[in-house]
């Protein structure tokens, strides 16, 4: 069942805070087939498929080629499976996956075995790009063992290095980035590949020597998925195993400065007009603890962040393009509420448009007039990150005039907390209206609650929210709710 929002008068309140309560009592209820399903009983997911990464003293040479002894060391993983066409049938061609590290950085080497070397599918050539019709290797890290979000690293023959942030365990923004390397060579009957994650590309908690970890592969000729641990035909961080052995790791000093210089020359007809123009800009990024960051922008510059692609619209409904803005993309899972986009995926029969409206938070309306043009964010702060169970998301920013709207600041906090085992429960509060003159707040709840063991293996998921908006000189159509509920089929 999809269900997105529902707008109501402020007198529906109690009636919607009842539907999210039932909610979570049906949710609650289902508790009993996570608890009473065995371990044994649950195929690929829940048995928790571990390795021991291997700590080594020298770094191996990132060239695609396994001819260090270091990697002699390390545990060998085999034991892949089918996810398309067959489920959990056995996969046509052998992979052989390596993990070592150092204090430095995490070394994952994979050696997938192919009877017709001369097939293998990698049309793609460009860093960032899907490699969705490629024969590919795909790496999912969870640096703090949640099971709800993640990093997700791809590459395939060519060596292209795709990476994404997950910001639900269904949904990962593409347009994250990070630094690592990869290399990969034809080694006679099967391609090898040789991935460098530095642990200061990542934030991770120190105490925790546990890892989420997840592995996939593609043959693409036999429409092949392969994966170490899934459930429902699909591999995720809420579907993973677990690499450990992990301690000493180096986080590094934390520190990013982006300093950047805009510079703009035209030609006017106009005796008193300027033909130039330079713009100074900064940016920095800074670890406060190995799980917490903070950021701050100054005379933010936007110029260098990728073209939009072209979208036309025919609905009523503004258009959601994706973020691509470092500053805000960068823990970006951390001030998602409700689970709305989540919820609005499955839904092909309305517009994109229309699925993510109710969303209190878009980080486009940002550096925006209401008209579209760009708005001078003149400075800006935000404090991210997890501590224990709690994901906490602030971000403040001082926006420049435009001709119809006076400078403003804009205020998101979102804050949740990890419960039961796959759940979640936040808030979210916004203050200031970007596109307009009018003073406007909003505060908001959420629950989510996932159970991947429900009854025979399967997944189920119940998301509930509502949020209240308060605009001076504005009453009624001021409160929205949503709940949806999912449970999908493991047929492919």
């Amino acid at each position: 069942m999809k269900l997105v929002s529902h707008r109501m008068n402020v007198n529906s309140v109690s009636a919607a805070i009842g539907s999210i309560l039932c909610l979570a009592v049906f949710a609650a209820s289902a508790t009993y087939g996570q608890q009473g399903t065995t371990a044994d009983a649950i195929t690929n997911t829940a048995v928790m498929k571990q390795f021991r990464a291997v700590r080594v003293e020298s770094r191996p040479v990132i060239d695609g080629v396994l001819d260090e002894a270091v990697w002699q060391q390390a545990n060998v993983v085999t034991d892949f499976h089918q996810i398309r066409p067959g489920d959990g049938a056995l996969p046509t061609e052998r992979t052989e996956l390596y993990v070592i590290y150092d204090d430095d950085a995490l070394y994952i080497a994979a050696r997938m075995y192919d009877s017709e070397p001369h097939l293998i599918s990698a049309p793609t050539i460009r860093h960032g790009q899907g490699l969705g019709s490629d024969d590919r290797l795909v790496v999912i890290l969870d640096p703090f063992n949640s099971r709800r979000v993640g990093y997700r690293f791809e590459t395939n023959l060519n060596g292209v290095r795709h990476d994404a942030l997950y910001q639900t365990t269904s949904n990962f923004s593409a347009d994250w980035n990070t630094i690592w390397d990869v290399q990969t060579s034809i080694d006679g009957n099967s391609w090898v590949a040789e991935m460098e994650i530095p642990f200061k590309s990542l934030p991770f908690d120190p105490t925790l020597d546990t890892w989420g970890f997840n592995f996939g592969r593609g043959i693409r000729r036999r429409g092949e998925e392969v994966a170490w641990v899934s459930q429902n035909r699909t591999y995720n961080p809420g579907f993973s195993g677990q690499v450990t052995g992990l301690s000493g790791m180096d986080s590094g000093l934390g520190l990013d400065v982006v300093p950047s210089m805009s510079f703009n020359r035209r030609r006017e007809y106009d005796p008193g007009g300027k033909d130039s123009s330079m713009e100074p800009s900064l940016d920095a990024f800074y670890r406060l603890t190995p799980t917490l960051n903070a950021a701050l922008t100054v005379n933010t510059d936007f110029s260098a962040t990728k073209v939009d692609n072209r979208q036309v619209n025919l609905t009523r409904f503004n258009l959601f393009f994706p973020e691509k803005r470092d500053f805000f993309l960068n823990d970006s899972d951390l001030f998602q509420f409700g689970n709305i986009s989540g919820m609005a995926a499955g839904n092909n029969a309305s517009s994109g448009g229309l699925r993510e409206n109710a969303r209190p938070y878009f980080s486009r309306k940002l550096g925006l007039s209401e008209t579209g043009a760009p708005v001078d964010i003149e400075y800006g702060g935000r404090v991210s990150g997890r501590v224990g169970r709690w994901n906490i998301g602030t971000l403040a920013i001082h926006q420049d005039e435009t001709a119809t709207v006076a400078a403003s600041d804009l205020l998101i906090a979102r804050m949740s907390a990890n419960v039961l085992q796959d759940s979640s429960v936040g808030f979210i509060y916004t203050d200031g209206d970007p596109t307009s003159n009018l003073d406007n707040s909003v505060v908001g709840t959420d629950f989510q609650y996932v159970n991947n063991r429900f009854l025979d293996n399967r997944i189920f998921q119940a998301d509930g929210w509502f949020q209240q908006s308060d605009t001076p000189g504005l009453s009624g159509d001021d409160a929205a709710f949503g709940f949806g509920m999912r449970l999908p089929s493991s047929s492919g």
